[in-house]
């Protein structure tokens, strides 16, 4: 949940959440007030606290997007994989889900590309 008090911006995350869970929500939602997104509903508390919530599906998929590339940028994901590392082993280094791992690296490519490296220097 994102607050907001003024120019205080505040982010709860669930506690009861994965470790990675929690960091791909703080992502999420930072990438929520980079991108200016205006909420499609706000709420007010009874003491005067805006309750930010339901984005568009676009500004969701724009957070999304930029989430994933916060947190586990292509460059780096190019570098971990030609030294070999797994998913599980870059997800663990970088504090993600395996999903989160699995699905950025089909965004960007990366092993694709690497895979058309190694095919073109035989």
């Amino acid at each position: 949940m994102t607050l907001r008090e003024g120019d205080l911006v505040g982010i709860v995350l669930n506690t009861s959440h994965s470790r990675a869970r929690q960091a791909s929500t703080l992502s999420h939602e930072i990438a929520h007030y980079v991108l200016k997104h205006v909420p499609a509903h706000v709420d007010v508390s009874p003491t005067g606290l805006l309750l930010l919530s339901e984005y568009s599906d676009e500004a969701e998929s724009e957070a999304d997007w930029l989430a994933a590339a916060l947190l586990l940028p292509r460059a780096a994901l190019m570098l971990k994989r030609r030294d070999g590392k797994s998913v599980r082993e870059i997800a663990t280094e970088f504090g993600t889900s395996e999903q989160l791992c699995e699905w950025r690296l089909r965004m960007t490519g990366v092993d694709v590309q690497l895979k058309r490296a190694s095919h073109s220097a035989r």
